[in-house]
């Protein structure tokens, strides 16, 4: 018998429903219960159903440790760099292009979603955000005044449409609706797979309103669209009901580097087309916490020490169990003893009617071999060197009694930041991605001019006017290494404070003409401290030290030209000097022959009479 040949189709729709279902069965098996197992350790939930009598303490090492790493990681927002590759580019221009970025990145609420975005790849080994373009108007109904016959003024209902939103936008997807190509080991722009599905559900006139959709008309409703799918994980019998009243569509965005093909109820061809975006790649940054080199889905802080939080519960648990069935022991009597063996319960102001008190009597537990509070500590130990944390990084001081000095503090928070280097790089790198996807995009959309809010030099916030030519050309967007961690403002005020103390005296004498040369280093103490004031007293210190500055100035001239006028008396005095010497020789010389003259003339004019 002949076998048979697969029939093979290259359909639109058979190409994305068959993806879809070979990237969920490769997720499903797994990671769906990792991922189940670290959301209900964050969570602090335990199974209730397991020993309905015992303890449910549930100790919140998933928690503290999730939101411990968060604000070590990312406490700031971003700084920009961009490098123009053009060489005739505007000096000005890598100014403006970091700018606008960090604009933006405000005006998307990135503090949040940031948040949103580590937790994720911490609790699920990835986390996803999806960088696109929103444009949105909006119609406005507005009555405008008209002057009619005999200079009646009327109103005329006017409709007028406007742009809502034209910028970038980024969103944090959830990684249960995102399914990976599983022959690849990374996904999304930069990643070697080749395809992404984004599913999500989207109401029905929603989807009516897009003009880049088809086939709309043609979408029937069936049970695909359910907003819950593959996430009961995290909703054990608790999902909230269906709303009758939401006419929900499911939707799967299936991209490649250069196609997209929009699928609606796994029935529909809404849209097949190339990447509407010009720089051709798959608009979603993934950020991994722990990578795995060969396989698509690393693991997370919380997957890696899920059995270390499982047996730190189950001592502790085991612990209450006994401490309770030490204080209400187990009652053992002979049968008869009591009329009615319920009655037998350890109570203030209880008694029990016995005729022989040795028919009755308490279970007494074992002792227990070694202290259990050491094998916890044990534990505990074991899930801090997992996550390289301990009690002085989440905000703890020791309990035990020999407290650990200064320079062993520091060298435990050196050594436990060189272990967070890999997560500060990835986060990085994940980041400076995002930039750069949203940079491409500007320079694919804006098209006109606008104003942005950015901090000037001085610290003020300032509107400057945008043009699209100030972003063309190629341009290298990178992010300042360390610019999003925690700042440490001591140890910055110290550096600061003696930077001044060591370079004061050398430049002490051009810091007396030029008060100015300081002030950088000025600015560098003021940045530290966190006052209200801060940009006003900066801005005081400039035009005092501008004052003092020109103050100097004056006082040099003043002292130049008194040089120059002792000088010219001193030159005019010795002049006058020699000349009153000479004039005296003169005299000397002259005395003899004037006398004689003199006599001369006393004579003829004696003989004249």
């Amino acid at each position: 018998m002949a076998n048979k040949k697969i029939k093979q189709t290259n359909s639109p729709l058979s190409l994305v429903t068959d993806r879809f279902s070979r990237a969920r069965d490769y997720r499903i098996t797994t990671q769906d219960e990792v991922w189940k197992r670290s959301y209900q350790n964050w969570r602090g939930e335990l199974d209730a159903s397991l020993y309905p009598w015992r303890s449910k303490l549930f100790i919140p090492w998933s928690f503290t440790v999730i939101e411990t790493i968060i604000p070590r990681v990312f406490a700031r927002d971003p700084k920009w760099r961009a490098i123009s590759q053009n060489p005739d580019y505007d000096p000005d221009a890598p100014r403006v292009v970091s700018d606008l970025l960090t604009y933006q990145w405000k005006q998307m609420g990135m503090r949040i979603k940031m948040y949103d975005y580590i937790k994720d790849s911490l609790m699920y080994s990835k986390g996803f955000a999806k960088v696109s373009w929103n444009f949105q108007t909006k119609t406005k109904t507005f009555m405008e005044p008209v002057v009619g016959k005999n200079d009646e003024i009327g109103f005329v209902k006017k409709v007028k449409s406007e742009v809502e939103f034209d910028d970038p936008i980024v969103e944090i997807v959830d990684p249960a609706d995102i399914y990976i190509d599983p022959d690849g080991t990374s996904s999304g722009y930069g990643g070697n797979g080749k395809y992404l599905i984004h599913r999500k559900t989207v109401d029905i006139e929603e989807l009516k309103q897009n003009p880049n959709y088809k086939n709309v008309d043609k979408i029937k409703q069936s049970n695909y669209a359910d907003q819950y799918l593959d996430k009961q994980m995290r909703y054990r019998e608790d999902i909230p009901q269906e709303d009758k009243h939401d006419n929900l569509v499911e939707i799967l965005e299936y991209w490649e580097k250069d196609r997209l093909i929009v699928v609606a109820n796994r029935s529909v061809i809404l849209r097949d087309t190339p990447n509407p975006y010009h720089h051709k790649e798959i608009p979603f940054v993934e950020l991994d916490d722990y990578r795995d080199p060969h396989r698509l889905y690393g693991q997370s802080v919380l997957s890696v020490y899920d059995p270390l939080q499982r047996e730190i519960n189950s001592i502790r648990n085991q612990r209450r169990d006994y401490d309770n069935l030490a204080l209400n022991p187990v009652i053992q009597m002979v049968p008869g003893t009591l009329r009615n063996p319920n009655s037998a319960v350890m109570a203030p102001g209880n008694f029990w009617m016995v005729s022989d008190l040795n028919s009755i009597g308490t279970f007494q537990m074992p002792l227990l071999q070694g202290a259990s509070t050491d094998i916890e500590n044990q534990t505990a130990g074991d899930i801090k060197m997992a996550t390289a944390i301990d009690e002085i990084g989440i905000g703890l001081l020791p309990d035990n009694p020999q407290r650990r000095s200064a320079t062993e503090v520091v060298t435990s928070q050196q050594s436990a930041g060189k272990r967070f280097g890999m997560k500060i790089a990835l986060l990085e790198d994940a980041v400076q991605k995002l930039g750069e996807l949203i940079f491409a995009l500007n320079q694919q959309f804006l098209d006109k001019e606008r104003m942005i809010q950015i901090v000037g030099e001085s610290g003020a916030e300032e509107w400057v006017q945008l043009s699209p030519e100030d972003i063309r050309g190629k341009w290298f967007i990178s992010v300042e290494t360390g610019s999003m961690l925690p700042k440490d403002e001591i140890a910055q005020r110290q550096e600061a404070i003696q930077l001044l103390q060591y370079i004061s005296p050398i430049i002490a004498p051009v810091a007396q003409s030029n008060p100015a040369v300081i002030m950088p280093i000025l600015r560098m103490v003021i940045e530290t401290f966190e006052l209200p004031a801060k940009n006003q007293i900066m801005e005081e210190l400039q035009n005092a030290l501008g004052s003092s500055q020109q103050a100097a100035q004056e006082r040099i001239m003043a002292e130049q030209e008194l040089m120059s006028a002792q000088a010219a008396n001193a030159q005019a005095g010795a002049l006058t000097s020699l000349q009153d010497q000479t004039m005296q020789g003169a005299r000397a010389d002259l005395v003899p022959q004037d006398a004689a003259q003199a006599k001369a003339e006393l004579e003829l004019a004696q003989a004249m009479g």
